[in-house]
């Protein structure tokens, strides 16, 4: 495969295997003024650190402001994502985004998809701004291909709370359409059996006791969990296999009972 990014100077504007969570409270009277900056951007990591407080603040939106773009060719497609910021806010040097993927498949842009794609995470992870106070979901975006697949790995994490989750949303780049789990786990080259048995120890381990002796996620609760509603197959930037699953807290912990979406490599 071959990757290129292509940066593209953003009009200032406002996506978390473990993730990451924002917790900011914040406050101002006078929003900054917009500015245009020209930042080298490299792929997403795994992780995204907690931001520290920020006093200086900045809100801006565009519609159409690229974050960045890659290109992979495989040997029947030439995929191209860019990260467009539908809205931005700026504390500082720390800038929590709204974004979502603009698809181009053999040099035609995928419009039914990229509708589909941007309708969903607008819907599932709205992010609201204005002059006082940012609210809602922010979102970054990963993407890799592989047997004819394209994965969008979403993170996104609360503005407001310290909560994050993760989703991954598979597509066969000959029609364009969404791939269900099963299908993206035989393109992997396993059996359903398989695949639930590597799930079953990704969850044991995530379920370990920490140097509290104490667990964050309850075990017989989560492997209750291993089906294809709450577990999805999807490919890695660098082309290796990555799952995401569904974990329920221990009764050790304030979010008792409640589901969280944590992703790890297959």
């Amino acid at each position: 495969m071959k990757r290129t990014a292509i940066i593209s100077s953003a009009l200032c504007l406002a996506l978390m295997a473990s993730g990451c969570s924002y917790n900011q409270g914040t406050t101002t009277s006078t929003p900054a003024e917009t500015t245009t900056e020209e930042t080298v951007v490299t792929e997403p990591s795994e992780e995204v650190t907690s931001e520290p407080e920020i006093t200086e603040e900045e809100i801006t939106e565009a519609e159409t402001s690229i974050e960045s773009s890659s290109e992979v060719s495989t040997a029947s497609h030439v995929v191209k994502v860019e990260v467009i910021t539908l809205k931005s806010y700026k504390n500082g040097p720390n800038k929590l985004t709204s974004v979502v993927p603009r698809i181009t498949v053999d040099g035609k842009e995928a419009t039914e998809l990229n509708k589909l794609l941007r309708d969903h995470m607008q819907e599932k992870y709205p992010f609201n701004v204005d002059d006082n106070h940012n609210d809602g979901m922010a979102t970054e975006i990963e993407w890799g291909v592989k047997d004819n697949i394209l994965s969008i790995i979403v993170h996104a994490s609360s503005t407001s709370e310290d909560y994050f989750t993760k989703e991954a949303l598979n597509f066969d780049l000959d029609t364009l359409k969404p791939l269900n789990s099963g299908e993206v786990t035989k393109r992997l080259g396993m059996t359903d059996e398989e695949f639930f048995g590597k799930v079953e120890d990704i969850v044991k381990e995530y379920c370990k006791l920490n140097e509290k002796s104490y667990s964050a996620y309850d075990y017989e609760e989560s492997a209750a969990l291993i089906n294809y509603d709450k577990v999805t197959p999807f490919i890695w930037p660098d082309g290796s296999y990555g799952v995401v699953i569904t974990l329920v807290y221990s009764e050790q912990t304030q979010f008792y009972g409640l589901e969280c979406m944590r992703i790890s490599k297959l």
